[in-house]
């Protein structure tokens, strides 16, 4: 049985061989280009679209006639302003980005800081320091249901401003934000075969345990089906079923409809956690989206709101503990 690590290297290789292919149809298209991931590719996508930066970046040895080159993850729950932020802060240099995405420089700019909640202006300026620039705009795991979207428009707007030959290409989970892109053919990314979305479902169900995977494999097979070889999935429900393996509990879920597609897989697997631990999880969505806690920081927290329910004999931190490692097990919270 091969390694999870050896299956999601094989995905990265996958992508990675694409990439060439990819920039020969991007150099031909008129300015959108789609691809189509399957649900709970996650990073994976963003990797993907790292790929084809660097590759223009790095390897196209002064055949890239791009300015500047952006590469952003956008998740379904995008802001525009957000976006535009991250966007005119690399192109006029105010301020270092945080992420890895390092696009052209503008030494010539002296307009002063933009705030991001005067999204009219940040518009207005992203679109003065476009004007006559070739751009490459990646955006990652993008999320649009047609053409005439609100946000779709406020986006692609100071776009206009850029030179002949300005490209960009989306990454989405759904045919839908392709088709609103005018994409009819979005390209689909490649995945594990059958088997090996097997062995990766089967490395996060019993991986690292003393549990013989033998009585397991028939029901899970049934299960990693249902799945769809969406990885998210494989995560969260091989996490919840290795929580507790029982063959029993493992033929039950493998009759279960809801897993037959990823959200209901990801709702099964929170709903079949303990109600503490979902209490845990609950109280993070008070934090702002990508914000970043620490473990010692979230535990005391955990403890002080009395989250964490021990016996007399049992530790609180070692409780609280063991409740983080079910949801980083269960992928609900990831660890960086």
């Amino acid at each position: 049985m091969i390694s999870w690590q050896t299956c999601f290297r094989l995905r990265h290789q996958m992508v990675r061989h694409q990439v060439p292919a990819v920039i020969v149809v991007l150099v031909n298209a008129t300015l959108w280009l789609a691809y189509m991931a399957l649900q709970g590719l996650g990073r994976l996508t963003l990797q993907f679209a790292r790929y084809i930066r660097d590759y223009i970046k790095y390897d196209m040895k002064g055949k890239n006639s791009f300015d500047v080159i952006w590469c952003i993850h956008a998740s379904e729950t995008f802001n525009v302003d957000d976006i535009f932020d991250e966007m005119f802060k690399d192109i006029t240099q105010v301020e270092h980005s945080d992420s890895e995405d390092l696009p052209g420089k503008n030494k010539d700019s002296e307009d002063p800081p933009v705030k991001k909640k005067d999204s009219g202006k940040l518009k207005r300026k992203l679109k003065k320091a476009l004007t006559g620039k070739c751009f490459l705009f990646i955006l990652d795991d993008f999320w649009v249901e047609n053409r005439n979207d609100e946000e779709l428009l406020e986006l692609v707007s100071p776009l206009n401003a850029g030179r002949k030959g300005s490209k960009i290409l989306v990454t989405a989970r759904t045919e839908k934000p392709c088709l609103a892109l005018g994409d009819y053919h979005p390209t689909e990314m490649p995945d594990l075969d059958e088997e090996q979305y097997f062995e990766m479902f089967m490395h996060h169900a019993l991986g690292g345990t003393d549990v013989s995977q033998e009585q397991f494999i028939p029901a899970g097979r049934d299960i990693a089906k249902k799945l769809h070889r969406s990885p998210i999935a494989a995560v969260t429900v091989g996490g919840r079923l290795g929580i507790t393996p029982d063959v029993k509990s493992w033929e039950r879920a493998a009759r279960l409809d809801v897993l037959n597609n990823t959200r209901g897989a990801l709702w099964w697997s929170y709903q079949h956690l303990d109600a503490d631990i979902r209490r845990c999880f609950e109280y993070c969505i008070i934090f702002p989206r990508r914000y970043q806690l620490k473990m010692d920081e979230l535990i005391d927290l955990w403890t002080a709101q009395g989250f964490v329910k021990t016996t007399a004999s049992e530790d609180m931190t070692c409780a609280a503990l063991s409740y983080l490692e079910v949801l980083l097990s269960c992928s609900v919270l990831k660890s960086t």
